[in-house]
């Protein structure tokens, strides 16, 4: 029902939108028709931040390339080219010269540089206005961070301003073509929405498709966690923890459901802060794509997770059910798991892991049958944070976040992970972890406009 009453704000700018789903792959080669319907009024711009086909989307590519599922190389021609290589990580060339994962987010940026747009030439003095700028720059914000996270050169705080991140398209007129930005210049723009987000946003929404107060804040903890600055990542995390800390518990779910957890765009999981999905392509569908059996063996008999996120087709072979979404779709957007999760790793990273086993004792207490787990032991920090990031493996499955977590953790060598796969022709491929493939290359029908 909720979701009706969003989409019926919409159905102004209905011309509007099809111009845009129009231009699917080449959409930024082309410019809409403005004649075609103006949006003028408030309801007009917060209809287009409500479609949620465009503003509630994230990058899948990472989840292709990385460690979590696998597929027999037997299997691997079902796959699209595009998924395949990207599995396999021979890309470039793309397919057609081009990537939904690139065209999209920067549909999401233009949609939210119209409303932008809008907010400058027609606000009044409603305070609601502001809330529209506000959404509107955490959509901008989201849809940058999961480009310069794919695409962006590997972070490295000592040489910001000399790698490259992605172009920073500001302006509603896609014609005006924008070179590549430098990495400190992306993540300062990233930085700056999300400082206006988090101020004037609301604390808390009805509609989990909708940014919060919440949601600016966990975003910016998840974007700090990732570039290892973990005092400022930890100044968010209790930031939106103040708002917003409730844990699903597991244990009132039916485990070996199909599909255990409620639909997350409609809010009917209390973790969910907000809704996003990820782009995956064929790859998560398709009931030949694994999950990872050494994950899986990881997880105690008592552990509620590995009945609710699984399910069993052979021996040694599972697929994946658990989405947040309560679909096949893949959750990629902000929950209060993931929060509890970076809480604790901030605080044994700052020296603080005594306060650190308070979130993990809340949070693995809420995902065990009842009575059954048993609190944390140890002090010891190298022992919690190895824990934590076990969690972090586990309860963030296929939510888009283990690519990021192999960036930053291979710079440790106590973390290193070499990625192994095997090809259509059986042949045994790896992946180092310093190796460039990390970074996906830009779509050729891309660069010959901004390098």
């Amino acid at each position: 029902m909720k979701r009706i009453l969003i989409t019926v704000k919409m159905l102004f700018c209905i011309g509007f939108i099809l111009i845009l789903q129009a231009c699917h792959q080449e959409f930024l080669a082309i410019k809409p028709t403005k004649s075609l319907v103006v949006p003028q009024k408030l309801e007009d711009f917060q209809g287009l931040l409500d479609n949620m086909s465009t503003m509630n989307r994230g990058v899948g590519l990472h989840i292709i390339a990385g460690d979590e599922m696998f597929v027999e190389p037997t299997n691997l021609l079902q796959y699209t080219q595009i998924d395949r290589e990207t599995y396999l990580w021979s890309l470039p060339p793309y397919p057609d010269n081009s990537s939904y994962d690139w065209s999209e987010p920067y549909k999401t940026i233009f949609y939210a540089n119209v409303v932008l747009d809008g907010v400058t030439k027609y606000r009044d003095s409603s305070p609601q206005w502001q809330v529209i700028e506000a959404t509107a720059k955490f959509h901008r914000a989201w849809a940058l961070y999961n480009l310069v996270e794919a695409f962006g050169d590997k972070y490295d705080v000592t040489r910001l301003k000399e790698l490259r991140g992605i172009p920073l398209r500001l302006d509603p007129d896609i014609e005006v073509v924008q070179q590549r930005a430098s990495l400190f210049d992306t993540y300062r723009q990233i930085f700056e929405d999300l400082d206006f987000a988090k101020a004037s946003l609301p604390d808390k929404l009805e509609y989990v498709t909708r940014p919060s107060k919440v949601a600016a804040f966990a975003l910016l903890a998840r974007i700090y966690l990732a570039i290892e600055e973990y005092d400022k990542a930890l100044l968010n995390v209790e930031s939106a923890m103040a708002f917003k800390a409730e844990l699903l518990d597991y244990n009132t779910l039916t485990a070996s459901a199909p599909r255990p957890f409620p639909l997350g765009e409609l809010g009917n999981n209390q973790e969910i802060i907000f809704f996003s999905s990820l782009t995956t392509g064929r790859y998560l569908v398709l009931n030949k794509t694994f999950c990872d059996s050494l994950l899986l063996e990881d997880f105690h008999p008592d552990d509620i997770r590995r009945t609710c996120f699984f399910s069993d087709v052979q021996k040694n072979r599972s697929n994946f059910k658990g989405s947040y979404s309560g679909s096949s779709i893949s959750f990629g957007g902000l929950a209060t798991d993931e929060l509890y999760l970076i809480r604790a790793e901030c605080l044994i990273r700052l020296n603080r892991s005594s306060e650190a086993k308070i979130y993990l004792d809340k949070l693995l207490s809420n995902r065990w049958m009842s009575n059954k787990y048993h609190p944390i032991k140890t002090d010891n920090a190298d022992e919690l944070l190895r824990l934590t990031l076990e969690e972090r493996r586990k309860q963030l499955f296929l939510r888009g976040r283990r690519w990021s977590d192999l960036k930053r953790l291979n710079k440790d060598p106590r973390f290193q992970i070499t990625l192994k796969k095997r090809g259509t022709d059986g042949q045994l491929l790896e992946l180092p972890p310093d190796d460039n493939r990390y970074v996906f290359p830009i779509p050729g029908n891309e660069l010959e406009f901004i390098n």
